[in-house]
């Protein structure tokens, strides 16, 4: 299992699906974009949450085999 990777030591690159952890709510599956906020999509809206609250990410895991 892979170790969250704190923000303030490395992002993972841009437009990369990985799960985050935030300040204030708990964790979500998201894309970081080209300005440092983070994207993802729940329930038909589009959520940003500001790079400020995001503190830790880590890689999805691959997809499992049949």
């Amino acid at each position: 299992m892979t170790d969250w990777i704190k923000c303030k030591d490395k992002l993972p690159k841009d437009q990369v699906r990985v799960l985050i952890f935030t300040k204030y709510k708990g964790n979500a599956i998201a894309k970081r974009c080209g300005n440092g906020d983070w994207y993802l999509d729940k329930n038909d809206y589009l959520a940003v949450y500001h790079a400020n609250e995001v503190t830790h990410w880590m890689p999805l895991p691959n997809d499992p085999e049949e």
